[in-house]
């Protein structure tokens, strides 16, 4: 591993802590919702069943203060600022970064199958990019690619318990909804509890 400096820290700006730099004003009234972003925060916390958290919110939206960057960090107004969340940070990613924004802008809507050649361009850079983030990203381009293709996967096993070291077997239906050709070339099990 490589030594590792984050780029900027946040904290509660509220509270005394480091609310020296930038501050996100996280009062207010979500219209939507009906309730102000003190509730939401309140109600979500309340979903903790067995961690006793949750309080009464602010129906004003009057909020805790915000979120706060150290002094120390890169400054401005977005707490994202002086950061690069660009491909352009991974070595050889500005070529990645290039077709993602082409098919971003390419995308459409009716026949999302027309962006898959332009992913596919940026399949082999991404994987050639040694780094742990290249690896996920390799993951989410797949998976992409997938639902541009409208693909649709269901394993079902004949039996819904088995005892350690028994054998089940799962039939796999690989259904591709839209005019793209399909190859299953392999399956990988996932989220298999205890999985060897």
């Amino acid at each position: 591993m490589q030594p590792w400096r984050p780029a900027k820290l946040v904290g509660s700006g509220g509270r005394g802590g480091a609310g020296q730099g930038a501050q996100i004003n996280t009062s207010g009234y979500d219209p939507l919702s009906g309730y102000s972003f003190d509730q939401l925060a309140s109600m979500s916390r309340g979903m903790h069943r067995s961690q006793g958290f949750g309080a009464m919110g602010m129906g004003g939206g009057a909020g805790r203060g915000g979120f706060g960057a150290a002094a120390a960090d890169q400054g401005g107004p977005d707490v994202f600022d002086g950061i690069d969340h660009t491909w352009t940070r991974l070595p050889g990613g500005a070529a990645v970064g290039a077709l993602v924004a082409q098919a971003i802008r390419e995308f459409d809507v009716e026949h999302p199958e027309k962006t898959i050649p332009t992913l596919a361009k940026a399949r082999p850079l991404v994987a050639a990019i040694a780094d742990p983030l290249a690896k996920v990203k390799l993951a989410e381009l797949d998976e992409i690619v997938a639902k541009c293709a409208a693909v649709w996967a269901d394993a079902q096993a004949r039996q819904g318990e088995i005892t350690p070291g028994a054998r089940v077997p799962v039939s796999l239906s690989v259904l591709a909804r839209l005019p793209v050709p399909v190859t299953v070339q392999s399956i990988r099990a996932e989220g298999l509890w205890n999985q060897s």
